[in-house]
């Protein structure tokens, strides 16, 4: 990445809201350089461990035409949000439009237009799954059976040792793909979390997969870091109303210019800050405003 005070002179973005089975679809872009594009609001969260949270993302489209509205409310079923800069976009979600709600309330002029959605939001809805798997069979067994079962899960990435348990009197498992995901994560230990189509495995003291330490982004000053990181809780969660002293902080966070490749279980390194080292991300916000020149990322780490 180039310097972070060149970079926020040329955002970009690329919205596709469309039909999956047809690849077509309504195509809204922007760039900063050469003023073009609508006004544009987002945040995008992806977690390590989908168990209590999905990944979600909430867009907010400022002026669509009412013939675009119309067609996203009765023909598409799909986000593809790309983010960048200078025309470089790279895909930060896709997911599942779950609803969208118009308000016309803002100004005489301005009418917003806000898309919620979630990867792969079928396996909270799926009919329930019902199977005995015979001795022997291990946790990544059952795994690649329940992603043979739902339609918009592609395939699943491993990188935990505790899915090759053989199970010596096998297992019986019901409900919905999350469900039972939810049930195997906690009497396994691992953590899962669906981006786009695939099902992401670790576990809990890993990364997302074996090479990421020798993949690690340096996040520094200059390449895009807004603010030296400070303690937090390493989950992402936020504390909300609870004094600082009645929450441990077990980890760090920070705050960048967003970078699109950052992902939950991904390993980064801190260079020239007060808490240099190499850290796993947990949890990250991508969330950007046009009109206000936001277009950051704030991510929650621990020290694996």
């Amino acid at each position: 990445m180039a310097e972070s005070g060149s970079l926020l002179f040329r955002r970009t973005y690329e919205i596709i809201i469309g039909d999956s089975s047809t690849n077509s679809g309504l195509v809204l872009t922007g760039d900063d350089r050469d003023d073009e594009g609508l006004e544009i609001d987002f945040r995008i969260n992806k977690r390590l461990s989908n168990k209590d949270s999905s990944n979600e993302s909430e867009i907010t489209i400022h002026n669509l035409s009412e013939s675009s509205v119309n067609y996203i409310k009765k023909e598409t079923e799909t986000i593809v949000v790309k983010l960048g800069y200078d025309g470089d976009n790279k895909v930060v979600f896709i997911g599942n439009i779950l609803e969208i709600e118009e308000d016309d309330r803002v100004g005489d002029t301005d009418k917003t237009t806000t898309i919620k959605a979630r990867p792969a939001s079928t396996t909270l809805y799926d009919p329930t799954i019902s199977r005995t798997f015979p001795a022997g069979t291990t946790p990544r067994a059952i795994i690649s059976y329940l992603i043979g079962q739902n339609s918009q899960l592609a395939k699943a990435s491993f990188n935990s040792d505790a899915v090759n348990q053989s199970l010596p009197y096998g297992k019986s498992v019901e409900g919905t793909v999350k469900q039972i995901m939810d049930e195997l994560s906690s009497e396994f230990n691992f953590f899962y979390r669906i981006d786009s189509n695939r099902l992401y495995v670790s576990d809990v003291s890993s990364y997302q997969s074996e090479n990421s330490t020798t993949r690690a982004f340096v996040v520094s000053p200059t390449t895009g870091l807004l603010s030296n990181p400070v303690l937090a809780q390493s989950s992402g969660k936020r504390i909300g109303k609870k004094k600082d002293n009645d929450v441990k902080k077990d980890g760090i966070r920070f705050t960048s210019l967003i970078n699109p490749l950052y992902q939950a279980g991904q390993a980064v390194q801190l260079e020239d800050t007060d808490m240099d080292g190499t850290y796993r991300i947990n949890a990250c916000e991508f969330k950007g405003s046009w009109s206000s020149n936001t277009w950051e990322v704030e991510c929650w780490c621990s020290i694996i």
